[in-house]
């Protein structure tokens, strides 16, 4: 794939809407996996594993999750607050800044694009390797499931067939809305309002705590996987467009 081949994703040719359906499709494989996943775990051993991770946590003086949930439940309309940020912040945020990266920043937009597929891969690994289980799920913590309530009827918006209640390593919530915040602080370039952009991972790690989906560790992890995927799609896309720009641009293999 030479180049020129490379950098046609940055045309107008190159229609959002194929982008979407590329990545949508994507997406989808990787739900796919991850509910499959779900279906060979060995739930005690999944459950043990994040019984010892929340033990590890309280050791490295890292144990937030359940003073902020108790925290959260006394002041009025925070849970709903977090439970919203932890569903419509995550795909649907997503989508959102594609589609503007896409009309007014299109280098950041085959950024975060190919960041968010190769962070991918990393993850799916994990959760097949270290299948864990949420602090929701740990019968010593005592944490509320606050997203999927008592009957689990929160849940609709993730059909079973793409559920892993074991996937909490990592935390691709958090690394996913951080590459995001990443893309979207340096498309705006010296605008004040870049920091904004770094306000969504901030929110999603409170969210995935607050609402016991996920460890200090876990959105540690996830960070590290979508920051180190982020700048290698970055540092590509520079490659790429620098051989395009090139009068004679030799092949990239």
């Amino acid at each position: 794939m030479n180049a020129r081949t490379q950098a046609a994703w940055l045309k107008p040719s190159a229609s959002f809407v194929a982008n979407l359906l590329a990545v949508c499709l994507l997406y989808i494989g990787y739900l796919l996996i991850r509910g499959l996943i779900a279906r060979h775990i060995d739930v005690g051993e999944a459950i043990d594993r994040g019984d010892h991770l929340s033990h590890l946590e309280r050791d490295l003086h890292l144990s937030f999750g359940g003073a902020l949930q108790t925290l959260m439940m006394d002041i009025p309309l925070a849970i709903p607050l977090l439970n919203a940020i932890y569903i419509w912040g995550h795909v649907p945020f997503l989508i959102g800044e594609l589609a503007w990266l896409y009309v007014r920043h299109p280098r950041w937009f085959t950024v975060l694009r190919n960041g968010l597929i190769l962070s991918a891969i990393p993850s799916v690994v994990l959760y097949i390797t270290l299948p864990t289980a949420p602090p929701r799920l740990i019968p010593d913590l005592a944490l509320v499931d606050t997203v999927a309530g008592p009957n689990h009827s929160d849940y609709f918006i993730q059909p079973e067939i793409f559920a892993n209640h074991f996937a909490a390593i990592p935390s691709m919530h958090v690394g996913w809305a951080l590459a995001a915040g990443l893309a979207a602080f340096l498309a705006m370039g010296t605008s004040p309002w870049r920091w904004v952009g770094l306000a969504m991972p901030v929110a999603m790690m409170l969210s995935v705590m607050g609402t016991a989906n996920h460890f200090v560790l876990d959105w540690v992890i996830g960070c590290t996987i979508a920051a180190a995927c982020f700048v290698a799609a970055w540092m590509w896309e520079t490659r790429v467009s620098s051989r395009a720009a090139s009068p004679n641009p030799s092949p990239i293999v």
